[in-house]
């Protein structure tokens, strides 16, 4: 995955349509992200899909489906202990 995304005003109508970050599957990944109510939630787990407005997270609790327009931020994480 490449950096965060250029700064942008608090304003979340100026985020970019799709942010810069880059998923491949088979990837473990944390995603934060914004839910409808505006509060903020994380995806962590294994990167099963990606298209050009979503990526699905294969999390314990099953798969999630995180449009990209929400993301907040991003980064690889290791595989979990043990």
């Amino acid at each position: 995955m490449v950096g965060p995304p250029p700064p942008v005003s608090g304003d979340p109508q100026d985020r970019p349509a799709v942010p810069p970050w880059e998923f491949e599957p088979g990837t473990r990944v944390v995603i934060r992200y914004r839910i409808p109510d505006g509060r903020a939630t994380d995806a962590v787990g294994w990167v099963s899909a990606v298209d050009a407005t979503h990526v699905v997270v294969a999390t314990k609790r099953g798969l999630e489906t995180v449009a990209r327009a929400e993301i907040i931020a991003a980064k690889r994480v290791p595989p979990p202990p043990g």
